[in-house]
């Protein structure tokens, strides 16, 4: 199986992910919700992240935002 090859860093940004794609009513984990599952688990680059100013709150509100938009422009 995939998830024995993987860190738990790894698994524990696909489960945010997961959970994040649930609450923006998402049927599924696009990449842009899984970079909200990396953010939160910044252990191994936190620095990199920090140097950008890349927060969870930052990342979560964008989400929201985007997620808000595109389901008002649908008909």
């Amino acid at each position: 199986m995939v998830f024995e090859r993987m860190s738990e860093d790894c698994i524990g940004a696909i489960v945010t992910a997961q959970k994040e794609s649930y609450k923006l009513g998402l049927k599924e984990v696009g990449p842009e919700v899984l970079w909200a599952g990396i953010v939160d688990r910044p252990e191994k680059c936190k620095s990199t992240l920090q140097q950008y100013s890349i927060t969870w709150r930052k990342t979560i509100q964008t989400l929201q935002q985007m997620y808000k938009e595109e389901s008002t422009t649908d008909p």
